[in-house]
């Protein structure tokens, strides 16, 4: 890692006296705001708000488009400068993308997209190789929760469909009004999209992704990627990502995440398991780097790994390919059905900058994430 990330983050031994369990068992009480309290990681380092200081926004009906839809919220959101977004209470259903371009919702700075009190999935449009939600015009200051997401109906392995895209549109040069970052993904879940599940590509990244769940019911549907593509040729090899990932349940059998540009990426207390073999029975996270300088450090701290769809894979692994490894440190991993992780030059991968509620890696542990992660019905809070 740089030599600047290793000042930065110094040596972080301390962990906050938090008992997750009753901490998550409370209900979101009192003020709307209040659920920022349980930010943690990259998105609570870096001050991550979302829709805080806007106005708020409501959805009140399930269609793609037109007056008190999903997409008419985000546009008002964005000519607002910000917003919060909420759903009528009780609503439920889905809201089915339609194949009239752009066939995706595009996200905007400042916001927050708030499913509390309702039971809302948006699939994925049915015509074409589009995301769910798109972000690459340099959005910045995003949240998203309680909320599902799912793939076309017609998804096929030809087709490139991103469940939440966060990827430059450009390969030019990054700047800071040309980059998405800062955001806080909070009990989503997504299930079954052609490409990645959630994709940081080209990004500075700077968030959380805390407490979801992904599901991959084929094989041609992968988890999360972190990359900056084949664009190191414009500087994006400069540029080191930083990513949280705590209590999530991953069902998927690769990229939980992958990442394959300079990058810090913290893992804590995820439970990784799959019942679907890869295409190789080997991998599930794995770590590299395609840039020109070798700074790709995965932090692994009380992560459960759990070799559900047998064939003995290597369920953390700093290789793939020809590519240079990136640099693995595994901490407290609980290795369940003949899993098991890799490790790489562990005494040069930095500490988290932050502190953090870090619990001992134990089936009770991924009994609780597998009972909390991704959307629960949770009333919305009274104002």
């Amino acid at each position: 890692m740089s030599n600047i990330y290793q000042r930065r983050s110094g040596n972080n031994s301390r962990r906050h006296a938090i008992i997750w369990r009753r901490h998550r068992a409370r209900l979101d009480e009192g003020n709307y705001l209040n659920v920022l309290d349980k930010m943690e990681g990259f998105a609570l380092f870096y001050g991550v708000t979302g829709g805080r200081d806007y106005p708020r926004i409501f959805v009140t009906n399930l269609n793609d488009d037109g007056a008190g839809s999903l997409r008419a919220a985000l546009i008002a959101a964005g000519a607002a400068g910000g917003g919060w977004i909420s759903f009528t209470s009780g609503m439920s259903g889905i809201i089915q993308l339609e194949a009239t371009a752009p066939g995706f919702l595009r996200y905007f700075d400042n916001i927050t997209i708030d499913g509390r009190g309702s039971d809302i999935t948006v699939r994925g449009q049915d015509a074409g190789s589009t995301p769910i939600i798109k972000a690459g015009r340099g959005e910045q200051n995003i949240i998203v929760m309680y909320m599902k997401f799912l793939g076309s109906a017609t998804v096929t392995e030809s087709e490139n469909d991103d469940g939440l895209q966060h990827e430059n549109d450009t390969t030019d040069l990054p700047t800071a009004d040309d980059n998405f970052e800062f955001y806080w993904f909070y009990h989503i879940e997504i299930t079954d999209t052609e490409d990645e599940l959630i994709s940081l590509i080209r990004t500075r990244g700077r968030g959380t992704v805390q407490e979801c769940y992904f599901l991959e019911l084929n094989t041609f549907s992968f988890g999360i990627l972190i990359s900056h593509g084949s664009a190191d040729d414009y500087g994006w090899d400069a540029i080191i990502m930083e990513n949280t990932f705590c209590r999530n349940h991953y069902d998927c059998y690769d990229r939980t995440p992958m990442v394959t540009n300079p990058a810090f990426t913290h893992s804590y207390n995820n439970y990784i398991s799959s019942t679907i073999a890869g295409p190789d029975g080997r991998m599930t996270v794995i770590t590299r780097f395609e840039g020109a300088v070798d700074s790709n450090d995965f932090l692994s701290e009380g992560d459960i790994f759990d070799n559900l769809g047998g064939g003995g894979p290597r369920w953390l692994k700093p290789t793939q390919g020809v590519e240079t490894p990136g640099q693995v440190r595994v901490e407290g991993a609980l290795l369940l059905n003949s899993a098991s992780n890799d490790e790489r030059n562990r005494s040069s991968v930095a500490n988290a900058p932050y502190t953090f509620p870090l619990l001992p890696a134990s089936l009770e542990l991924r009994d609780a994430i597998v009972v909390n992660a991704g959307w629960r019905d949770t009333p919305y809070p009274l104002d």
